[in-house]
């Protein structure tokens, strides 16, 4: 049986809100099973790029939806 993620690996709630607020173009949520939280972010328009992109870390995501080009 595994422990739900830990204050260490799930994103806060003011971290979802930031991102969010960064991130128009995207609905953004975490996701939590078991042990494993993973944030997701998703394309709200056509054309946006990427379409998607899961990730655990904050740090990757931010830099993967400034990113010009996408991954």
């Amino acid at each position: 049986m595994t422990a739900p993620a830990t204050q260490d690996t799930a994103a806060t709630s003011s971290d979802l809100a930031s991102l969010q607020q960064e991130f128009p173009a995207f609905r953004i949520w975490q996701e939590v099973t078991g042990e494993r939280a993973r944030l997701v972010a998703v394309r709200r328009h056509a054309g946006t790029s990427p379409h998607t992109v899961v990730t655990a870390d904050i740090a990757e995501l931010r830099a993967v939806l400034t990113s010009p080009t996408g991954p």
